[in-house]
This record gives C-alpha cells, sequence and structure tokens, in this order.
C-alpha cells in the first residue's frame, strides 16, 4: 500500500491527492478515505457523486500511468473507505455511487480486493510499486 500520495500525469496539470494505492495480487485499486456517516451522504449526493467522479478520474490516472510499465494491466478501480463508527456507516457497505463502492471498516477486504482471483505476479508488483 502506498499512502498519502501526490500524484500528476504531467507537471502542468494541479497534482491530485490520494489516500491509498494498494498493489498486490489482486490488481491495483485507488482507495479515498473518507470521514463520512450514512446520514451526511444521504443528504448531500451531489458532492458524493462529485467525488466518486474525482476519484475515478484518479484512478484511470494511475492506470494509465502504471500501464506504460505493465501494458497488460487491468482496469484500475477505486473505492471509497468510510471510517465513522460501524452503527454510523452500516448502510454504506452495500452501496455503490457512479460505480464507486463503499466499503467500511468490516468490508475493507474489498476496497482492496484481496478475496478476489490473483493477476499480478510478485515481480510485477514490485515493479508497480516502485
Amino acid at each position: 500500500m502506498l499512502t498519502n500520495l501526490t500524484f500528476s500525469a504531467t507537471h502542468r496539470l494541479q497534482s491530485d491527492e490520494i489516500d491509498i494505492v494498494a498493489i498486490g495480487p489482486p490488481g491495483v485499486r485507488v482507495i479515498e478515505v473518507k470521514h463520512w456517516t450514512a446520514a451526511w451522504v444521504n443528504r448531500n449526493s451531489d458532492l458524493v457523486e462529485q467525488e466518486a467522479d474525482r476519484l475515478t478520474n484518479k484512478a484511470r490516472k494511475i492506470g494509465t500511468t502504471l500501464r506504460k510499465h505493465l501494458p497488460a494491466l487491468g482496469r484500475v478501480d477505486g473505492a471509497f473507505l468510510v471510517t465513522e463508527t460501524a452503527s454510523k456507516v452500516k448502510a454504506l457497505e452495500k452501496q455503490v455511487v457512479r460505480g464507486v463502492p463503499f466499503h467500511t471498516f468490516k468490508t475493507w477486504r474489498g476496497a482492496v480486493g484481496l478475496d478476489s482471483q490473483s493477476v499480478l505476479s510478485s515481480q510485477q508488483i514490485k515493479g508497480l510499486a516502485a
């Protein structure tokens, strides 16, 4: 896991802040950590949709950059990891906004794809992380 990254595809664009890039056997995931509650998400759906679109764009940029080193790299997806107490986020566990799923501390394995099929070798993982 690479955390708190500043990333820009070119020097002309403002850098994106990326909370987590998880690189492992199931592939690459971009994870945004949010301190949202289910109630806040329901009240602020427009902002949540904007954040989902922003996360999808970050994942796309990471994927494009990493494919320069591993052209066969599959799709790079994004996920939200919400960190509030379980009772405040349980309703988000099965939600998806604009293709971006929500995960909690209970379902964090899904955010990084740990239960997914392995698609990267240890050598590929090390190369992408570098």
